[in-house]
């Protein structure tokens, strides 16, 4: 799932050029390996169809328990068991 707000106002080191903030979150498919392979693929991707420079965006991982995410009144933990 991906959420762009056009014309959004952020600055980035006191410039107003083109800047993102990204949080992904899974579960249990992230670490280290897997965080540098998504940071570069998803920053290519970024800088390709948004035009913003890698160096002026954040990715925030997050590796969620199954408990922890709710979805059509229940949780993960419910339907991955």
């Amino acid at each position: 799932m991906v959420s762009v707000i056009p014309d959004q106002m952020m600055m980035w080191g006191g410039k107003e050029e083109p800047c993102a903030s990204l949080h992904l979150m899974s579960i249990g498919k992230l670490g280290l390996k897997e965080n540098k392979q998504l940071s570069k693929v998803i920053s290519e991707h970024v800088e390709k169809h948004l035009g913003i420079s890698p160096n002026r965006m954040y990715i925030e991982f997050q590796d969620i328990k199954t408990a922890d995410l709710g979805y059509d009144g229940s949780t993960f933990h419910d339907l991955l068991g």
